[in-house]
């Protein structure tokens, strides 16, 4: 799917444990993990809001490929990215005069209890060997 931008919000949702005592925090604990973004397309039809919006629960993928640099003879840096039980919402189109129509459609990332995960695969491919 060709797509005009892509937003993606990984928020922790950190807490500071305060103790008696002390001026810093004790630890840094997290709560509840979340992923949530937008996907903006051109608008031709309602092709994507009836397959997107229509209630069922759905996976993605998203695959962000740097084409201008090179890895060694022919491999591209990416990030890839792979939620696998994703819930699409909010859909809103976009038709301003003497410009193209473009829709927005807003995604949660939902925990898969089946498999005990809320991502399936995080992968980077880059020039750094280690870090």
């Amino acid at each position: 799917m060709s797509i005009r931008s892509l937003k993606i919000t990984i928020n922790k949702n950190t807490d500071y444990d305060w103790v008696l005592g002390t001026l810093e925090p004790e630890d840094i604990l997290n709560k509840q993990f979340t992923i949530e973004g937008s996907i903006e397309l051109n608008y031709e039809d309602r092709t994507w809001r009836d397959y997107m919006c229509n209630g069922d629960i759905k996976a993605i993928g998203i695959k962000l490929t740097n084409s201008r640099d090179t890895i060694g003879s022919a491999g591209n840096p990416i990030l890839y990215i792979e939620l696998p039980t994703v819930d699409f919402s909010e859909w809103e189109s976009d038709r301003k005069n003497d410009d193209i129509s473009s829709q927005k459609i807003n995604f949660n990332a939902l925990y898969d209890v089946t498999n005990s995960r809320l991502v399936s695969e995080v992968s980077l491919t880059n020039t750094t060997a280690t870090y």
